[in-house]
């Protein structure tokens, strides 16, 4: 049986805190999805 659920990201060796801007784009296609995922930080 096939969980259904939020998307999530996880952010691995970064911190969110200075994350200045995220873009996320999720195609679906049948049963599966991909996202694409461009993130932004200040440093």
């Amino acid at each position: 049986m096939m969980k259904i659920g939020r998307p999530m990201i996880n952010f691995i060796n970064k911190e969110p805190q200075n994350l200045e801007n995220i873009e996320i784009s999720i195609s679906h296609c049948r049963d599966f999805a991909i996202a694409n995922v461009v993130a932004i930080w200040n440093s």
